[in-house]
């Protein structure tokens, strides 16, 4: 609880010198920049949609909902995206009638070599291991909506920094290929699965026509033109009201800041550890 009231701080501290920054730059050029926040959910069980409404509800009194890889035009000065990783069932039957009721876009992350299966990633004792991932026939079904874009998460679910190249082609090129022939459209977006990615597996991305990749590093983004890279802030149903609009506003970017740190630091306190410390001489 400690930590979860430090983090809410420090980002009330974030969102605060954003009103600052924009009001300097309505006065200096007249109108406010715009700007994207990625949000993402995994599955929306039955007990947790009265949650999940009352988060869109607040997402939707700070920001204009808008699709992940979207380029609006005229452009709102706060937007947010909906994402879902790992395409549960839950998220059809309880997330997106929310969202249809409320004409709100959302993406879906598919890994296309476990539809209709439970999630093999996950332990037994993971609250999302009784997931199902959508079949096939209701993907076909869903490629009807206009509200529902698809992107790819991979075939199996891998850790992409753990994987050779072979693997790394595969998983994006096959998974892409089996989701545009289920939906009969082009996929171009791709999700990493853990947030386990590097420049490496962008780039092979890149090359096989995604033109976005989507992280789980918090952040916010230009939305006159989102970047290839594209990171994304996790939203719990547990969260309270105010984290839920400070994640929209990309108040918490400043923890993907914080974790560059600690992974620098992490390895120079091992080092250190591991140095024998001179014996004081008798």
């Amino acid at each position: 609880m400690t930590v979860r009231v430090g983090k809410l701080l420090v980002s009330l501290l974030v969102a605060g010198h954003d009103v600052v920054a924009q009001w300097v730059t309505v006065l200096a050029h007249g109108s406010a920049v715009s700007r994207r926040t990625v949000l993402y959910y995994h599955g929306v069980p039955r007990s947790e949609r009265e949650r999940f409404r009352r988060q869109i509800e607040q997402l939707c009194r700070v920001a204009v909902p808008v699709a992940a890889a979207s380029v609006s035009r005229p452009r709102p000065a706060r937007e947010v995206a909906i994402t879902f990783d790992d395409g549960f069932q839950s998220v059809v039957d309880h997330a997106l009638p929310e969202l249809r009721a409320r004409n709100i876009p959302c993406t879906m992350f598919i890994p296309t070599g476990c539809l209709g299966a439970c999630p093999r990633w996950l332990q037994q004792e993971h609250p999302d291991a009784t997931e199902t991932v959508i079949t096939s026939a209701l993907l076909r079904q869903l490629a009807q909506d206009a509200l529902v874009e698809f992107g790819s998460h991979s075939v199996t679910h891998p850790r992409f920094r753990q994987i050779d190249d072979i693997m790394v082609k595969r998983e994006l090129a096959e998974s892409k290929l089996s989701l545009e022939q289920l939906v009969q459209r082009p996929v171009i977006t791709f999700s990493f699965p853990y947030g386990s990615w590097d420049q490496r597996s962008a780039e092979f991305a890149r090359h096989l026509g995604y033109r976005h990749v989507f992280t789980i590093g918090p952040a916010v983004v230009d939305g006159s033109a989102p970047a290839f890279t594209i990171g994304r802030t996790r939203v719990d149903l547990q969260d309270w009201p105010i984290e839920v609009r400070l994640k929209a506003l990309g108040a918490y970017r400043w923890l993907r800041t914080a974790s560059a740190v600690k992974r620098l630091i992490s390895p120079a306190r091992s080092r250190q550890k591991r140095t024998p410390q001179p014996t004081a001489a008798l």
